[in-house]
């Protein structure tokens, strides 16, 4: 009966530690809810007699490096004049987002930029998202172009994927994107598109430099965003300080018996 009784005791003092850690360990293994904004750039006429082609449902690559976007299958379809025409400055705003719903996400560049698509030409082992894209390159249009993403919630960690071609034909079509200080490497070709983790300026945007090496051509196919939605965090540094706290309070206990 005695030790049936130290057996209860211990049980009631560990439990809160464990229940806070199975917490803490889900809260980190699962995204938290969050308002995604899907975008697919693309000309707005045929190129070359290859006419643009409207990605829809998961793009599985995307969900494999952040689960959170396997929640969104609408995407915005962003256009602009098809190359040889090259469009200065375009703007986009009033995105929609995962529900449908329009928001107030928006996205603008200053320079001056192109629009193609390598549909059939280039598709092994791509999709409709990497087939068809805005352009940087030398001579042709500007090298470098920036681009401001506007409306998300202000100081908060964003989930930012981006897209680029998945062939090689003139060069990788990779490019760099910097974002509000960052860079992110976006390479193409085999393997390419990035996951980064970017935390918003004081009036939700982020910022930054679209470029390409000389010399070749820097493909900027989409991207997509993962952002907080009903105070929730994308992804949650803090779950990791939970975490922390739940050790450490167990392992106080540990010590205590």
């Amino acid at each position: 009966m005695t030790t049936s009784n130290i057996g209860s005791g211990r049980a009631a003092r560990v439990a809160p530690a464990l229940i806070f850690m199975t917490a803490a360990l889900a809260a980190l293994t699962a995204p938290a809810r969050a308002s995604i904004i899907s975008v697919d750039f693309q000309p707005n006429a045929p190129f070359a007699g290859r006419a643009p082609v409207n990605f829809t449902g998961v793009e599985s690559q995307a969900a494999a490096a952040y689960s959170a976007f396997a929640a969104s299958d609408i995407w915005n379809y962003l256009s602009i004049a098809p190359d040889p025409i090259h469009t200065t400055s375009p703007s986009f705003g009033g995105l929609v987002d995962s529900t449908g719903a329009t928001t107030g996400v928006g996205i603008s560049f200053t320079g001056t930029i192109g629009a193609a698509d390598d549909v059939p030409i280039d598709n092994s082992g791509s999709d409709a998202v990497e087939n068809d894209y805005f352009l940087i390159l030398e001579g042709v249009t500007d090298t470098t172009a920036s681009y401001t993403i506007t409306g998300l919630p202000a100081n908060t960690q964003v989930a930012l994927y981006l897209y680029a071609p998945n062939f090689t034909q003139f060069g990788s079509r990779g490019y760099y994107l910097t974002a509000n200080g960052g860079l992110i490497t976006v390479p193409g070709g085999s393997g390419g598109n990035a996951l980064a983790f970017v935390t918003t300026d004081a009036s939700g945007d982020i910022s930054g430099v679209w470029s390409t090496p000389p010399g070749l051509e820097g493909d900027f196919s989409g991207f997509q965003l993962a952002y907080p939605n009903s105070g929730s965090g994308v992804p949650e540094p803090a779950t990791y300080t939970l975490l922390g706290v739940a050790l450490t309070g167990l392992g106080l206990w540990r010590r205590r018996r």
